[in-house]
């Protein structure tokens, strides 16, 4: 093996192991970026809350998150009891 063979595969060597190292990165990076795509078409706009005790919901609240009221005051004026079963 010649001096330039040896330099080319340890070049590619190198460069398989950079783009297996960067992988988790790159592969985060593109589910931010989906994510934050995703969440500029379609927004979220409401939030719901549910209370559960013993797997039975006692108190379920929704939240509207483009609302001008504040959280905690729709969170308190909100009051959506679901019966016990």
């Amino acid at each position: 093996m010649e001096y330039q063979e040896a330099l080319e595969v340890i070049i590619q060597f190198v460069g398989w192991g950079g783009l297996i190292l960067i992988s988790p990165l790159l592969f985060r990076f593109a589910t931010v970026l989906t994510k934050y795509i995703l969440d500029r078409i379609w927004p979220i706009t409401t939030l719901q809350i549910e209370h559960e005790h013993n797997g039975i919901v006692i108190e379920r609240k929704i939240i509207k998150l483009n609302s001008s009221i504040p959280l905690v005051r729709q969170l308190s004026d909100v009051d959506n009891k679901v019966n016990k079963s």
